[in-house]
């Protein structure tokens, strides 16, 4: 065989490897980029950048809980059972509001979809309208965008081959099940984690008893509001049939301390009951505020570290939403007073106890 055919044979040969290759990664399709999960092959959920933008497109629903990684706990089954829906979870930890509003936009315009769940992070509440993280990773835009020549970036991907398609075809070499990982499963790290007192206070030292504390200026107020405009009141009026149900996370007061001894509490504080009465104007946004439940704030054994609690506050959370009549209901008539115990729990706590216990 002379040198130019070995080459020329050799390149066909190659050609023909890229070209199987991206149409395994197609027709598999771990992603779901192209389509829902076949029959056949089993899907592990685990990576949120890549894989929920998929599930949103393809997947059959009417709710979805989304959020950063305070929502990766939730358990749709229990949801489902509450709600009489069918919901999915999408999760993007570390999200800016502008990230999941988008998503959420994606999938109300995808599917009929009847209830959201949704994390409201007071760390991002003051934050540019259009900001976005991109310090954790590279972001696969490839796979949201509408272009489809840089698919080959998807396609031709050797992490997705060698740890999505391998297996996958492994599986189902040996005759195993196929199907979806649990929404239950997907992105949660409740278990195997350490939870506690030490785990939550770690190196700090003692509090300071006494922080001068900043105001939420008129600058950081209209940055607000321009957050919440786009990315969480624009979608309760785009798709009025949808009930968005939003929650403040119930961060532990380790959480709110650090807070306290940086001087951010009282602007946070403030900044938490402007957001809420810009959401009042909507009547189809149900706003949960659990930064007052003391009970569970309080007991470190709830929490892995100062802003991270267990799956059984997940459960906790959506087992007051299901109620008519929750006490974290925050509603025209109680709103005043519940920014009232919002300033009294958070502004009055005796920080400066708390490592000292």
């Amino acid at each position: 065989m002379t040198a130019a055919k070995w080459t020329r044979n050799f390149i066909l040969f190659l050609a023909l490897l890229l070209v199987s290759c991206m149409m395994m990664t197609a027709v598999i399709d771990p992603f779901f980029h192209y389509h829902a999960p076949l029959a056949g092959f089993y899907y592990k959920l685990d990576n949120e950048r890549s894989q929920n933008n998929g599930i949103i497109k393809h997947f059959a629903y009417d709710a979805v809980i989304t959020g950063t990684s305070v929502t990766e706990n939730f358990k749709t089954s229990e949801f489902d059972r509450l709600f009489h829906a069918k919901a999915i979870k999408v999760s993007f930890s570390g999200a800016t509001y502008k990230e999941i509003g988008e998503n959420l936009r994606l999938a109300c315009s995808t599917r009929k979809v009847r209830y959201t769940v949704r994390s409201l992070d007071d760390s991002y509440l003051i934050a540019d309208k259009d900001a976005e993280r991109f310090d954790l990773g590279e972001y696969p835009t490839y796979l949201y965008d509408k272009n489809p020549f840089n698919d080959t970036k998807y396609l031709l991907n050797l992490d997705v081959l060698g740890q999505y398609i391998a297996p996958m075809l492994l599986r189902r070499i040996r005759g195993e099940r196929g199907g979806v990982e649990s929404f239950d499963v997907y992105a949660n790290w409740s278990a195997g984690v350490r939870y506690g007192r030490e785990a939550v206070i770690g190196a700090r030292k003692p509090y300071p008893s006494h922080v001068l504390q900043e105001e939420l200026s008129p600058a950081e107020k209209e940055e607000e509001i321009r957050n919440l405009q786009q990315n969480v009141l624009s979608l309760a009026k785009e798709f009025p049939d949808t009930e968005f149900y939003v929650f403040f996370p119930p961060y532990s007061v380790v959480w709110w301390g650090d807070r306290y001894a940086e001087g951010s509490l009282k602007k946070m504080v403030t900044a938490q009951e402007v957001a809420i009465s810009k959401m009042l104007s909507c009547k189809n946004i149900q706003i949960y505020g659990f930064t007052t439940d003391l009970e569970v704030m309080t007991d470190l054994q709830n929490y892995r570290d100062a802003g991270h609690y267990g799956e059984w506050i997940n459960s906790r959370i959506l087992q007051e939403m299901a109620k008519k009549d929750s006490r974290f209901h925050v509603t025209k008539e109680n709103a005043k007073e519940y920014g009232a115990s919002l300033q009294k729990l958070l502004l009055s706590y005796p920080y400066d106890q708390i490592i000292t216990q």
